[in-house]
């Protein structure tokens, strides 16, 4: 079937709502990295939303470009990398400096230079893991991450390559998504991961399988989503923000039903009709803004929480003023990092 075209003047518009969603929802991530006894419960649930953000924004962005033949696998994913590579790159420095360091107050941890230095440059290729050497995560140790020096970069990993999927589907497939039919995978999805599998799959070596299908089928439910709202009205920003507030909301439930009940509800429903309002431009600014610091913040906040660890141990300080200046310091850093990656970005070459 051949995927229909869209429409031309559908990608001049802004998501400015969406934008604060995305900004909202990694510091919701880092908030549940900090704190051991988090009440955000279901703050794991901001990964599956980031899938279908990514789904519904690059066919945004690209997908009239692919289909008419403006854009060659190559330019494309050179635009991803371009887009998702310099902060990743970044952060696995950072990461793999707070590994080193953390070998003085950890002397359990039998992290020699070699496996160090092998394990970052394998990092900075984004190839997983599947090495057993414990490592800091944070003030804990672990083992079977995936990403060891940064556990959340595993999903930059899935991203790249459920975006060659996308090409692949546009170009050879000729797939339409129907969002009816992406709907029910993602909820035969998140079905398989309660009775089967594991809920909240792909970032360790155990999960790794499972993360493939969470990965695609989130991704395109966002394809779905994107084509659906072309065909809905506008709605009053009261309204159209309702379904976000109860996906963020959900996050502090208890039974994992409710968390399953927003990836397949409440996230969709929340980035459609989020998609279809437009936010005044005292507000549209903040939130973009918000938008701008999503990634820096997601991509950098495990670094940066292992480095305050190390060189703040702040002894005798409650925890809840360690998560206060790890807070303060990944905002701070991801803040710092938005100009650095502009620049970086600017040196590499166009795609």
């Amino acid at each position: 079937m051949t995927t229909p075209q869209l429409a031309p003047s559908s990608r001049t518009v802004r998501f400015d709502a969406l934008d604060a969603i995305r900004g909202l929802a990694a510091m919701a991530v880092m908030v549940d990295h900090f704190t051991h006894q988090s009440r955000l419960h279901g703050a794991w649930t901001v990964v599956d939303m980031f899938f279908m953000l990514s789904g519904f924004v690059l066919c945004h962005s690209h997908a009239d470009k692919i289909i008419q033949g403006r854009q060659g696998f190559a330019s494309f994913m050179w635009s991803r990398v371009h887009r998702l590579g310099p902060l990743y790159w970044v952060a696995c420095g950072m990461g793999a400096v707070a590994a080193a360091l953390a070998r003085g107050p950890h002397p359990e941890l039998h992290i020699d230079n070699g496996t160090l230095l092998e394990t970052l440059v394998g990092a900075l290729l984004m190839v997983p893991n599947f090495g057993q050497t414990l490592w800091p995560h944070g003030d804990s140790i672990r083992g079977a991450l995936l990403f060891p020096l940064n556990p959340p970069a595993w999903t930059t990993f899935f991203q790249l390559v459920v975006n060659m999927g996308f090409f692949l589907a546009l170009t050879r497939l000729r797939i339409a998504w129907k969002l009816p039919a992406a709907l029910l995978a993602l909820a035969a999805l998140n079905w398989m991961e309660w009775h089967v599998a594991s809920i909240n799959p792909g970032w360790g070596q155990g999960n790794f399988l499972m993360g493939w299908p969470r990965a695609f089928i989130e991704f395109g439910v966002g394809v779905a989503l994107y084509r659906a709202h072309l065909h809905m009205p506008l709605l009053p920003p009261a309204i159209a923000l309702l379904p976000a507030a109860a996906f963020f909301l959900s996050f502090f439930a208890l039974p994992e039903e409710v968390h399953l009940l927003g990836v397949v509800v409440m996230a969709p429903l929340a980035i459609v009709s989020a998609a279809r309002t437009r936010l005044p431009a005292s507000v549209a600014g903040v939130c973009q803004r918000l938008g701008h610091l999503s990634y820096p913040l997601y991509i950098c906040h495990m670094p940066v929480w292992g480095l305050v660890l190390v060189l703040l141990p702040l002894p005798g300080w409650p925890g809840a003023m360690h998560t206060l200046v790890a807070c303060v310091a990944a905002l701070s850093c991801a803040a710092l990092l938005i100009p650095l990656e502009r620049a970086i970005r600017s040196r590499l070459p166009k795609a």
